[in-house]
């Protein structure tokens, strides 16, 4: 399990058991597939042979064909370089001129090492037939310049080094055709003016170097070359090591620390970018300004959820709008509310309770035992009829519910329907003080695992009535249900 393994190619240590299978790599010479029919022939696509002292290595399906002709003093490109081929290893030779046409039908190859390979001149069409190259190294070489022919048709192309090299000058069309291209190595040539047109196809580059070069200090080009550096900070990694040449040889001083004074006639346009402290003191009070409003905001949302339930009491108190809450479409039924009491604390309810809920603005229809249960049926029964005609549950739990035979079969009733339905049907009012001993297991779990309204908090009213279920407001208050024919209250049972 502490087993490491790397490759041959730069690739960091890993576990054994991390390894992808793609870098579990065979050497091979030769290899003709099953279904070629021209490996008898010199010429044959299909046939893979390793060039002359290169070692070439390959994946179980094939899916990875690497070619490693690492500092092998080749003078050019093998001309028997692998039609599959992913990987070509050509660093380190002395190729000097890189001719046209070199890696023509190597359609598969996705990485491409040249550098440190003396190359001095890319011909024409170089890299043709590379339609799925993605990463091309070319640094550390003599390459002077680029005349626009060099890169053409690599559009899938996403790397490209040209670092340490000796270039001068680098055509506008370059690096038209890589559209795709993320990274782009500039540092450590001999430029010393650029069209930063040049890079407006480029609108996938995330990484440019620049520094190392011998910038002009000439206004005119700073002019339109140092702003457009600072409006891309993100994309130019290297900006803080910029610095600007008088005559190529004597330096200048770095563009970040430079003076619009150091170019008259042109301060009015180049003041705004070239004043670097108003630069970072601007950074600095952009940065504090978000930061506090940043820290700003989570604060208020921290205070905001931690009295979430509150918020939403008091928004629906005064605007009757619930938030983050849906709504049950159960208006079929019966009542409101079935009332579920203790008759000895049947004073609170019928002085307190019903009144405030059956009257006003906001008129529930109720379910009360003295009132609407009828005469002469089995109790029980009434009761779990009652609940489901309900579309809430109001449980008024006191000392005297706890010990109430009925009102622990309500309770039963009712904790069983929201179980089924997955509503929050109950709603629990805690009258007087309550031992939690003496509660039912499944009582003090519910009350554990869900909010409940306690008798005498001041925001008893607004809270009980978030808890129950939406109606229409009306103007006319309900009439309370005193014409019943006949009423039946269950007796407590000790």
């Amino acid at each position: 399990s502490n087993i490491y393994c790397g490759s041959l190619w730069k690739k960091p240590f890993i576990l054994l058991s991390e390894k992808p299978d793609s870098d579990f790599l065979c050497e091979y010479n030769i290899n003709c597939y099953p279904l070629c029919h021209c490996c008898d022939f010199d010429a044959c696509d299909c046939e893979m042979r390793c060039p002359y002292n290169c070692t070439c290595y390959h994946d179980l399906p094939w899916q990875t064909n690497i070619v490693d002709c690492t500092s092998r003093h080749l003078s050019n490109v093998p001309f028997m370089l692998p039609m599959d081929a992913t990987s070509a290893y050509l660093d380190g030779n002395v190729f000097r001129n890189l001719s046209s046409h070199s890696f023509i039908g190597r359609s598969r190859l996705r990485e491409l090492y040249l550098n440190n390979s003396n190359i001095y001149y890319i011909d024409n069409s170089t890299f043709n037939g590379l339609i799925d190259l993605i990463v091309l190294h070319i640094e550390g070489n003599y390459l002077t310049i680029l005349n626009g022919h060099e890169f053409l048709h690599l559009g899938t192309l996403q790397e490209l080094y040209l670092n340490d090299n000796r270039l001068e000058t680098i055509a506008n069309t370059t690096f038209k055709d890589l559209m795709m291209l993320r990274i782009l190595h500039l540092h450590n040539n001999h430029i010393v003016t650029i069209d930063t047109d040049i890079f407006a196809n480029n609108v996938a580059l995330l990484q440019l170097t620049l520094m190392e070069n011998p910038w002009s200090c000439n206004c005119e080009f700073l002019q339109n070359f140092w702003p457009w550096v600072l409006s891309n900070t993100e994309l130019v990694k290297d900006l803080r090591g910029l610095q600007c040449f008088w005559n190529q040889s004597e330096p200048g001083q770095l563009l970040i620390n430079a003076n619009s004074t150091e170019c008259p006639g042109h301060s009015t346009s180049l003041i705004p970018y070239w004043t670097p402290g108003i630069i970072i003191q601007n950074y600095f009070i952009l940065i504090v300004s978000l930061g506090a409003s940043l820290l700003l905001i989570i604060i208020i949302s921290i205070v905001l959820y931690c009295h979430r339930d509150v918020l939403r009491i008091w928004i629906y108190a005064k605007c009757g709008v619930r938030f983050f809450d849906k709504t049950e479409d159960d208006s079929n039924k019966q009542y409101d509310a079935f009332v579920s009491y203790s008759s000895h604390d049947e004073n609170f309810v019928i002085r307190e309770l019903v009144p405030r809920l059956e009257e006003g603005n906001l008129s529930y229809k109720l379910c009360l035992h003295y009132r609407d249960f009828p005469l002469g049926i089995c109790i029980a029964e009434t009761i779990i009829r009652s609940i489901e005609a309900s579309r809430r549950t109001v449980m008024v739990l006191s000392e005297s519910y706890i010990k109430s035979e009925w009102c622990r079969l309500e309770f039963k009733t009712a904790h069983h329907q929201v179980l089924q339905d997955r509503k929050k049907r109950l709603i629990v009012i805690i009258y007087g003080d309550i031992a939690q001993d003496d509660l039912d297991p499944d009582l003090r779990l519910y009350l554990r695992t869900n909010t409940y309204v306690k008798w005498g908090d001041p925001l008893f009213w607004e809270k009980l009535r978030y808890a129950m279920p939406d109606i229409k407001r009306v103007d006319i208050k309900r009439k309370t249900r005193t014409d019943h024919k006949t009423y039946a209250k269950p007796k407590d049972q000790d």
